[in-house]
């Protein structure tokens, strides 16, 4: 029987979160203030085999995913989740200072990100990529136009963890997830 989720409209990224990955463990999701987009495709290797000098059989092996994750406010917790980096603060009230940046030759760390949609009906459909790292963006700011709001956006890579109760899955989808919206990184992918 198919599941519901083939004859629901998806619509509204209403909730973005990420959780540093530390080899173990996720982190504490941090959420992302007025998320903006989520996006992820699955990548794939491709072959062909030929007989008679026909194609005859197709091979599409997914390997990892690439996507998107943005929002409309900039957030150093976030920024030091993507990067690594850690922020201080000195000064006082009014003239408080932040202080951080990236090193060259740093490692970026692998984080979890999940993300929900509203669907028709009332319900929503959450989905997360277990473990990625920014490819461009995570630190700088997206404008197209004068007069607009500033996005920042990161550029995402994602592949499966092997601590996983389903070690090879690279997208994890659920349907109706508490609106909670997965509080827990390790339940929701299956790390015990």
């Amino acid at each position: 029987m198919p599941s519901a989720y083939n004859s629901r409209i998806v619509y509204t990224l209403y909730n973005l979160k990420i959780a540093v990955w530390d080899g173990s463990n996720y982190g504490s999701p941090i959420a992302l203030a007025d998320e903006q987009t989520f996006t992820f495709e699955p990548q794939v290797d491709e072959a062909e085999m030929k007989s008679g000098g026909i194609v005859r059989h197709l091979l599409a092996v997914a390997t990892h995913i690439t996507g998107t994750l943005s929002q409309g406010r900039v957030q150093e917790d976030v920024q030091d989740a993507l990067t690594g980096i850690t922020s201080s603060e000195s000064g006082s009230s009014g003239s408080r200072q932040a202080d951080g940046g990236i090193d060259a030759g740093a490692d970026l760390d692998y984080f979890g990100a999940v993300g929900a949609f509203h669907t028709d009906g009332g319900g929503n459909i959450v989905v997360g990529v277990p473990l990625c790292k920014p490819s461009s963006g995570f630190f700088g700011f997206t404008q197209d136009s004068q007069n607009d709001f500033i996005m920042q956006e990161a550029s995402i890579r994602g592949i499966a963890n092997d601590l996983s109760s389903q070690p090879d899955r690279i997208v994890f989808r659920r349907e109706n997830e508490a609106a909670a919206l997965v509080t827990d990184f390790d339940t929701f992918f299956g790390i015990s």
